[in-house]
C-alpha cells in the first residue's frame, strides 16, 4: 500500500529531522507496541519519553531515510544519520565527537495508523566512532575467526 509508505515517510519526517510529538499523538494507535533491542517492548507514551531523551544526548547533523520498502501493512525504512554526542548516552558521559548511524525501522500499520514498531541501529558502531567505548583489538575484528572452513561439497548450512 503506497499511503502506508507515504505515512511511514511523514512520521519519519517528522519525529526525527522535525523532532516533533504529533505523529506518536496522531499517528500511532492508542495501544501501539514499539520494539528496541535496547528498551524491550513500549507504549508509544514511553517510546515518545525515551526518543526525546536520546535527542538531548545526540546532536543531528544529518539524517535522511535511504530507502522505504513497501511490504502492505508493514513498511520498513533504511535511515543514515550523522550525529555529534553532546549528552549522556546509556550510561556513557558525552565526547563531543561525530558519527554516523545506520539503523532500520520496520513500522506496522492498519487503518493507516501504526500499531507495532520494530527499531534497531548499529548501536556500537556509533559509541566507538564517537569515542565513548573502545574499539575491539584488531585480532578480534576478524567476525568469522574461529569458524571451520566450509566443508566440501556445498555449503554448510
Amino acid at each position: 500500500m503506497a499511503d502506508n509508505v507515504e505515512l511511514a515517510r511523514q512520521i519519519f519526517d517528522e519525529a526525527w529531522v522535525h523532532q516533533s510529538r504529533r505523529a506518536y499523538e496522531q499517528d500511532y494507535a492508542d495501544d501501539a507496541v514499539i520494539h528496541d533491542p535496547i528498551e524491550g517492548a513500549l507504549d508509544k507514551t514511553e517510546y515518545d519519553r525515551r526518543r526525546r531523551r536520546f535527542l538531548r544526548s545526540i546532536e543531528i547533523l544529518d539524517l535522511r531515510p535511504d530507502r522505504f520498502i513497501d511490504g502492505g501493512e508493514d513498511v520498513v525504512v533504511r535511515y543514515s544519520m550523522r550525529a555529534r554526542m553532546r549528552g549522556p548516552l546509556l550510561g556513557i558521559q558525552p565526547t563531543g565527537r561525530e558519527g554516523t548511524i545506520h539503523g532500520i525501522v520496520i513500522f506496522r500499520f492498519r487503518d493507516g495508523r501504526v500499531i507495532e514498531q520494530w527499531q534497531s541501529w548499529d548501536t556500537i558502531h556509533f559509541l566507538r566512532q564517537v569515542g565513548a567505548v573502545e574499539a575491539e583489538p584488531p585480532a578480534q575484528r576478524d567476525s568469522l575467526a574461529g569458524w571451520e572452513e566450509e566443508p566440501t561439497g556445498g555449503h554448510p548450512i
